[in-house]
C-alpha cells in the first residue's frame, strides 16, 4: 500500500497505472534518479459505478423535472424576446 501511494504522489502515476506497474517497468539505479516505463494501464471499476446502479439511484432524481426545466427555458426565451 505504501509503494502504491507513493507511485501516485511521487511519479504522479494514476491509480490504474500504479495497478499495472511491475518492477521490470522500473529503472532503478543504486544513485540519482530513476525512470519508468509505463507499458499498461488496468483501469478497474466496482460496481458502485456501473450504469444499472447509477440509473437506479440517480433517474429518481431526474424523473419528473422535464416540464420544470422546459418551463424555466420559456420564461427565460420570453424575458429575452421582450428586451
Amino acid at each position: 500500500m505504501e509503494a502504491f501511494f507513493g507511485c501516485l504522489y511521487y511519479a504522479a502515476l494514476r491509480p490504474a497505472e500504479a495497478v499495472a506497474l511491475r518492477e521490470s517497468d522500473c529503472v532503478l539505479p543504486a544513485r540519482a534518479w530513476g525512470r519508468i516505463d509505463l507499458a499498461a494501464s488496468e483501469p478497474r471499476a466496482g460496481t458502485e459505478w456501473t450504469i444499472a446502479v447509477l440509473l437506479k439511484v440517480y433517474a429518481n432524481c431526474i424523473d419528473g423535472q422535464a416540464g420544470a426545466a422546459n418551463g424555466r427555458i420559456s420564461d427565460a426565451l420570453d424575458e429575452y424576446g421582450s428586451e
